[in-house]
């Protein structure tokens, strides 16, 4: 009798991990899903639900997109490495003095990050190449890798911007290649830091990083707390291997921090001191880490992706000195 009520509660017992261990499995894949997955229409109506952008910085990126729908945009396709079809928008500037690669943030849309800011670069010298990021609205791919694949998709983009200027220029010489920028926001950001340990075109004049954070595995942890998932140390380990298992990587093959002590191209970071989805110490540790010339602007007061509409002036003069010292020297200011 004791020993058949032993059997019972070992059983029990046992029972009562294996559930604790599924139920814990399964916190760990809806996280993955809720954070990682490829957005669905009722994801994509949280993270709108959730954005704290002010009406202020809405309003400019309306006018913006209102002003690329007068455009000649037309929609380009590439390949991605491993298969993707990924989708993004080019305008052609017939005097571009440089070509300028976007890359947008997590959740968003090249129009919604770089909308406010498209006119300005056009009018610059610029002609825009706007990346839909894999695993985002129009473009192919299940999982967002918070940059570690899509570092690899700057690559692609990077030559096909070279095919197109290849393509439109009359008599064309390698000569004729415009200088080539990459500009990211928030992860788009890390996407471009990581980059720098991709063999590139041989004209990507600079990087543009606007508060990218500095540690990819780090960044999915605190994002994860910063919206209520308790991401613990205990945690991540297991999200990593459904990482690893799901979407083929795992969140510490690549680390923005560690691909700029390999950079050789000159970089310009933007950061805001309010910014609580990416602390602005992540542009700190960046900009420390930079191997290559470098300047690092701080917006007080912005938050996270708002510098350039907290401090538009200085924002979009700073944009234009980085281009003017790295096309004429490859040199930025400390």
């Amino acid at each position: 009798m004791r020993r058949n009520k032993i059997i019972k509660t070992a059983g029990a017992v046992t029972a009562a991990v294996s559930a604790g261990a599924g139920l814990l499995f399964a916190e760990k894949n809806l996280i993955f899903h809720f954070g990682l997955e490829k957005a669905g229409d009722a994801l994509n109506r949280y993270w709108k639900k959730h954005n704290n952008t002010p009406e202020f910085a809405r309003e400019l990126i309306r006018e913006g997109c209102k002003w690329l729908d007068t455009q000649d945009v037309k929609d380009v396709t590439v390949t991605s490495f491993d298969g993707l079809t990924l989708k993004g928008h080019f305008l052609s500037n017939p005097q571009a003095e440089r070509l300028l690669i976007c890359f947008h943030g997590y959740r968003s849309t090249a129009y919604y990050d770089f909308g406010a800011l498209a006119r300005f670069l056009y009018e610059s010298g610029c002609s825009l190449l706007l990346a839909e990021q894999r695993g985002h609205r129009i473009s192919d791919g299940r999982y967002v890798s918070m940059g570690i694949l899509e570092r690899r998709d700057v690559v692609t983009w990077a030559e096909y911007a070279n095919e197109i200027v290849a393509a439109q220029t009359e008599g064309f010489a390698p000569g004729d290649l415009l200088p080539i920028y990459l500009f990211g926001i928030s992860m788009g950001a890390a996407t471009v830091l990581m980059s720098l340990d991709q063999k590139l075109p041989s004209n990507t004049a600079g990087v543009i990083a606007d508060c990218g954070y500095s540690n990819t595995y780090e960044e999915v942890r605190y994002f994860g707390s910063h919206f209520g998932i308790p991401f613990s140390k205990l945690k991540m380990p297991w999200i990593n291997r459904i990482c690893m298992k799901k979407g083929g990587y795992s969140l510490k093959d690549a680390n923005p921090i560690d691909a700029l002590q390999k950079a050789q191209i000159p970089v310009l970071f933007f950061h805001g001191t309010a910014d609580e989805l990416v602390p602005v110490q992540n542009g700190y540790d960046n900009y420390e880490a930079c191997a290559s010339p470098k300047k690092l602007v701080i917006v007080e007061g912005a938050e996270h992706a708002h510098s350039c509409f907290m401090a538009r002036e200085r924002y979009e003069r700073e944009v234009l000195d980085f281009f003017e010292r790295t096309e004429v020297s490859g040199q930025t200011e400390e």
